[in-house]
């Protein structure tokens, strides 16, 4: 265990509030990025420390909240998350060939709960994913007649 203001190794750095850092924090979220990716790149403050600093620091609540309203997120809760740019790179993904499961892996895009969320309260979403699925659908039943008749015949015995 560390001591003496020591962290343990392999822990995260402590990111100390600045007005730069929690501008680039605000500026990505508005642009559509989540807390959660932010949190993830090791140069920004931890999640943790986001809802510290909301607490702690009462301008910075209302600096994330304007942000959030700009990249239409707004609200409290798993609603809260919608971005309908995030949507779109999903819906996007899909036909594809990629699985929700390896887009939920990633870090820029949200849980596989959140994404349920998402298709169970938004119904333009729910469409969308299954207008994405069934165009996937039509790309593998091509995929396989191409496949199908590529095959080498061979002549009769």
């Amino acid at each position: 265990m560390a001591s003496d203001g020591e962290r343990p190794p392999g822990a995260r750095p402590y990111v100390k509030f600045s007005a730069a850092v929690s501008r680039a924090v605000c500026l990505r979220i508005a642009a559509g990025e989540s807390q959660e990716a932010i949190s993830a790149d090791p140069a920004m403050p931890s999640r943790a420390t986001l809802r510290r600093w909301a607490h702690e620091r009462p301008p910075f609540p209302r600096i994330l909240a304007r942000a959030k309203a700009l990249a239409g997120r707004e609200g409290i809760g798993p609603n809260s998350t919608w971005c309908p740019v995030v949507a779109h790179e999903i819906v996007a993904r899909l036909p594809e060939g990629e699985s929700l499961t390896a887009i939920a892996r990633h870090p820029a895009m949200p849980s596989m709960g959140t994404i349920f969320y998402w298709r169970k309260t938004k119904p333009e979403f729910a469409e969308a994913l299954r207008l994405a699925r069934e165009a996937l659908a039509e790309r593998f039943s091509d995929l396989g007649w191409k496949m199908a008749w590529r095959r080498p015949r061979k002549p009769p015995a």
